[in-house]
């Protein structure tokens, strides 16, 4: 049997905050160094009241996201789209893509990678502050 954790009650993800000037949190939940996951990731994130996580890409990974909580607008490839709780998008890998919370409490998402990796830039985020950076030709 696997020994493992499988199951994860709320709070039980790896937290990690962010400040600077787009503050927000994740929870790893599922990746490599945690469950021992081969070929995903999971967790959660929430966007602070006027945050947002800025225009960035991808070169490894695809990505889907499920906003359960809050409002926003969502930019892939220039394209702007209305979230609202229930909305799910996918990144492919190389789509440029950016969430901003217009609303008035946290912005709640799940997020997933395949391949697991992109959770390590969280932890680097969190730890140094430090956000995505964009190439300058595809600022929005």
């Amino acid at each position: 049997m696997n020994q493992k954790k499988l199951f994860f009650r709320p709070g039980e993800a790896e937290p990690l905050r962010m400040s600077g000037t787009a503050p927000r949190g994740w929870g790893i939940v599922v990746s490599p160094d945690g469950v021992g996951s081969e070929r995903l990731s999971f967790g959660v994130q929430d966007v602070d009241v006027g945050s947002e996580i800025p225009y960035h890409m991808h070169d490894k990974e695809e990505e889907v996201l499920f906003f359960w909580r809050g409002k926003g607008k969502c930019t892939i490839e220039g394209e702007e789209h209305e979230i609202t709780p229930g909305s799910s998008v996918y990144f492919p890998i190389g789509v440029w893509h950016g969430i901003v919370n217009t609303g008035d409490e946290p912005l709640s998402l799940t997020w997933c990678f395949s391949p697991p990796g992109y959770e390590n830039e969280f932890r680097r985020m969190a730890e140094t502050s430090e956000d995505h950076e964009p190439a300058a030709d595809q600022a929005h």
